[in-house]
């Protein structure tokens, strides 16, 4: 609860929540077990690899203190692991219960972001052609709030589908507008990180339905329908229309060599590129993550002075991110860490943890996801609340 609701209010309450759930571990009276459910559950396995793959850098990095920066940050990986397998055999309810919060505070936020909207439409549409986008009470990051609302989409349709209420049978209802609701929103907000994640996990749930039920007409027309929505949305959205055409600007002007100092597009690949050519520089195990931040501030004073120290970025892509600082080696390990998740147990069959899953995964190729602590806590949290909540007294 502390960790659903500090997402939206307090970064504070992330961390107190997160450093409860690990305590977990070691508050249950029989230690041993708990630990054999640790080391032998492959989904929690899995995700403390990622941790441990930041962890061994720490052997070549010379800069200590962002060594342990970053690994602080990925702590969360960790400490969640160890909570979810003292508490493994919770009840199912308690979780949508969870997640009903979660739905509740996105579709308030947003609720409140679209009143901004309409108060003051011309400004903000007009904002849109300069990288800005429409504010929420709370703000949060434009990124990870939209793909807190990608996840609220498909968490609502879910406790829909599952018939889920708290206190009245009517009140499932609201799960239904808030799925409709939120993605609308998603569309007006138009973070493209976030219109991706959604389309990614939308498209891969109806293929999954289309080849497991062979429902191929049906499948093929609402296959159809992701493709033309899109379409729709660019063509009486002007939010959207507003975003792609800044995207297209700032894009031709990375690829045609102009300065991208103002624009955060081309800034952003320029982050990538110069990760890129970091990570080539010792392409078997990385320049260590402690010394990544420094290598590529470096960089761009040396070969892009221009570009002013404030909007200077780390490499916006996570796997480019971790071929940087721990190498070929390092992402071979991170992909089979990150992907196996959804191949235990034929987990890529659960609708929710499909859906949540790919959303996450797809928030890599635009953003270092797990490089900071709301990115962390959304991915760590959402990874364990979505899994298999149709048999978690399974242990797998």
């Amino acid at each position: 609860m502390m960790i659903i609701v500090g997402l939206f209010v307090s970064r504070a309450m992330i961390s107190i929540g997160m450093a409860l759930m690990g305590l977990q571990f070691f508050l249950k009276p029989n230690l041993k077990e708990t630990f054999h459910t640790f080391y032998t559950s492959k989904i929690i396995l899995f995700s403390t690899a990622l941790f441990f793959i930041y962890l061994l850098s720490g052997f070549y990095s010379d800069n200590t203190i962002k060594y342990w920066e970053r690994i602080s940050i990925k702590m969360p990986l960790l400490l969640m692991a160890l909570g979810f397998s003292a508490l493994i055999k919770y009840p199912s309810t308690y979780i949508k219960n969870l997640l009903s919060i979660f739905v509740l505070l996105t579709l308030i936020t947003s609720i409140i972001s679209v009143g901004l909207f309409v108060s003051n439409y011309a400004e903000i549409t007009e904002s849109y052609k300069y990288a800005k986008v429409i504010p929420n009470i709370f703000s949060i990051s434009h990124t990870r709030f939209s793909l807190m609302i990608a996840i609220a989409i498909f968490s609502s349709l879910y406790l829909w589908k599952e018939k889920h209420y708290v206190f009245s049978k009517q009140e499932n209802v609201l799960f239904l507008f808030s799925g409709i609701f939120l993605i609308l929103f998603l569309h007006l907000l138009s973070v493209r990180s976030g219109l991706l994640a959604f389309y990614c996990a939308t498209f891969l749930l109806v293929c999954t339905y289309m080849i497991k039920n062979r429902k191929y007409i049906v499948g093929s027309a609402a296959l159809l329908f992701i493709i033309l929505m899109p379409i729709i949305a660019y063509n009486t959205v002007p939010t959207l229309q507003n975003k792609i055409a800044y995207m297209i600007i700032d894009v031709k002007r990375f690829i045609d060599g102009e300065n991208v100092n103002h624009y955060s597009d081309g800034n952003r690949l320029l982050s990538i590129k110069l990760g890129l050519e970091i990570g080539n520089t010792n392409p078997i195990l990385g320049i260590g993550i402690g010394d990544l931040e420094n290598a590529i501030f470096s960089k761009y004073k040396k070969e892009y002075p221009e570009i002013l120290s404030e909007v200077r970025l780390t490499p916006h892509n996570q796997y480019v991110y971790v071929y940087a600082a721990c190498g070929a080696i390092g992402l071979i390990l991170f992909l089979i860490s990150s992907l196996y998740p959804l191949f235990i147990k034929e987990s890529y069959t659960n609708y929710l943890f499909l859906s949540i899953y790919i959303i996450l995964l797809s928030s890599f190729l635009s953003e270092a996801t797990i490089e900071n602590q709301l990115g962390t806590a959304i991915f760590i949290t959402f990874y364990f609340l979505s899994w298999d909540l149709k048999s978690n007294s399974e242990q797998v």
